[in-house]
């Protein structure tokens, strides 16, 4: 997958949320650094539509449902990657 931090290494990106965030990032979110700009505008600009889609599917899997007939469970951040990322 294209990845937009050419030359930073994923310690590199941890170290960096770390110190601007004061917590350790989560494995869904050291994916969306690599592969999404935040603009000045608030858009992002994702490297391809593929992280795109596979970033929106950890977020759904992992975020509970308002709609309480679709029966399904959230799980945890670190469960939904492994089952969109493989």
């Amino acid at each position: 997958m294209p990845y937009r931090k050419s030359r930073k290494s994923h310690y590199q990106l941890k170290d960096d949320f770390r110190l601007a965030h004061d917590r350790e990032p989560n494995r869904v979110e050291i994916f969306k650094i690599g592969r999404c700009k935040e603009l000045l505008d608030g858009n992002e600009q994702w490297v391809d539509d593929e992280s795109r889609s596979r970033y929106e599917r950890m977020i759904q899997l992992s975020t509970p449902s308002l709609d309480s007939e679709s029966g399904s469970t959230p799980i945890s951040v670190e469960e939904a990657f492994v089952s969109v990322m493989r």
